[in-house]
């Protein structure tokens, strides 16, 4: 019976332990929720043949969750990455790294890979083999009353060379910015197949063309004509134009770009990129920006359109430019800014291009019509519509209502039925894509409807 009973008493006490173990296993689940978005320390990583690259998870949401991902390339030929994030350049290309949590398979993050071609190394000189010293002759025994032999001066040391002086390092400019490691000139690349045109315009309206460095020192404006209005209000505040990401085919090619601008308040800097520029505020390669900033404050001060065109510069080993910065070396506040409007940003394949060079191409006009519209319709009456154009080729054709007094039948093809379906006025418009040699251009045609009802019959 005393058997019994111990046998009970530890049957009793592991069941208390896998209730505890069960319940500890709850508590700990509940206190690390799901992950559902991962922030790594890099979305795009540059590197050259060779170097490597460790990824790390910046933040997760929410902030108590589980930081343990997985990692997983999706071209293991042009870079690997391990268990622990280290990214591995192979071979020239793009690949993309996928972050997965290990708590939630769809909490995911990517990671941009660019590999690039290795420098070429410097040849090593040789080392000099140092000259062996011949061992000092033994002492013959000396003969009789013969004179002993004379000892071999041992060969006066050469002096040691004095050091050459230090240089002499130039005075730094009075508004010189934080100090910073000057990056050494970027390789050429090589001879691309695909050559850029002649001129480059920036489009100031989109919001890919340029780089806001430093929000919190300058605001940007978008005005109705196309251009962009900075206002500076800090020191260092800056603002970047650069070419496409896959801009490699540029690469080889622009020798200049070209400023049109009215500014007040004061004088502004300028740099120039040979490499990839800073997009959202990472920089490319292995921290070798590329950037070749001028003190010279050449961005005068202007309440008149004014056009300065800034060349290659020699410190660009590519003999190209890929990006412009306009930057504020001044102090300044919000009470005394400095504000330029910038109207034009064009690089071009020549050192020193024309103002006709520079001017933007001009667009054909398209004159497009809808055949067949009436400007009014009864109540269920039908009618076919057509859209042409007096130049070129219809590629596409959209078409869309605006109220709901007709409906159309098809709205992507050249030719469409409306038919009137309620008393009300109805706007009707067509977007067309179409060619005209080399180019093609969009347009849009607008006509509106009146519906009525029809009239009753006596």
């Amino acid at each position: 019976m005393k058997k019994n009973i111990m046998r009970k008493a530890a049957w009793a006490m592991a069941g208390a332990l896998m209730f505890t173990s069960v319940l500890g296993s709850s508590v700990v689940s509940q206190a690390a929720p799901k992950t559902k978005k991962i922030v790594m320390n890099k979305k795009k990583v540059t590197l050259k043949v060779g170097k490597t690259f460790k990824l790390k998870v910046k933040k997760v949401t929410p902030a108590k969750a589980s930081k343990a991902v997985t990692y997983k390339s999706n071209k293991t030929k042009i870079a690997t990455v391990s268990k622990k994030g280290v990214i591995k350049a192979k071979k020239v290309g793009k690949a993309k790294i996928t972050v997965v949590s290990k708590k939630n398979k769809k909490a995911k993050a990517t990671v941009n890979v660019v590999v690039k071609k290795a420098s070429a190394k410097p040849k090593v000189p040789a080392v000099t083999a140092v000259p062996t010293v011949n061992p000092t002759p033994a002492a013959s025994a000396a003969p009789g009353t013969s004179a002993p032999p004379s000892v071999t001066q041992t060969p006066d040391t050469s002096a040691t060379p004095a050091p050459t002086s230090t240089p002499v390092m130039t005075k730094p400019p009075k508004t010189q910015p934080p100090k910073t490691t000057t990056p050494s000139p970027t390789p050429k690349y090589e001879e691309p197949d695909e050559t850029a045109p002649p001129t480059n315009f920036v489009d100031l309206t989109s919001d890919d063309s340029y780089h806001n460095e430093s929000p919190d020192g300058a605001t940007v404006t978008k005005n109705e004509d196309g251009s962009l209005t900075v206002t500076f209000t800090k020191q260092w505040a800056a603002i970047n134009f650069y070419l496409p990401d896959n801009a490699q085919i540029y690469y080889s090619a622009y020798k200049s770009v070209a400023l049109t601008y009215t500014s007040k308040g004061g004088n502004l800097g300028h740099a120039l990129y040979d490499v990839d520029t800073i997009v959202g505020g990472s920089q490319a390669g292995d921290g070798e920006v590329g950037k070749h900033p001028d003190w010279g404050q050449k961005v005068v001060e202007s309440a008149e359109e004014n056009t300065l065109i800034f060349p290659v510069t020699s410190e660009c080993a590519g003999g190209c430019i890929r990006g412009l910065q306009v930057f504020n070396p001044n102090e300044t506040t919000e009470d005394n800014p400095i504000e330029i409007t910038i109207k034009a940003v064009v690089f071009s394949i020549k050192e020193n291009p024309s103002l006709d060079d520079l001017k933007p191409p001009v667009k054909p006009s398209i004159d497009v019509s809808i055949e067949s519209a009436p400007t009014e319709m009864a109540v269920s009456e039908t009618s076919d519509i057509t859209v042409a154009v007096k130049e070129g080729t219809i590629e596409s054709a959209k078409w869309e209502v605006e109220g709901d007094a007709v409906t159309i039948e098809k709205d992507n093809e050249l030719k469409t039925v409306l038919t009137a379906v309620k008393a009300g006025e109805a706007k009707v418009s067509v977007t067309v894509t179409v060619k005209i040699g080399d180019k093609t251009e969009t347009a849009t045609k607008t006509v509106t409807i009146q519906v009525n009802n029809p009239a009753k019959k006596e």
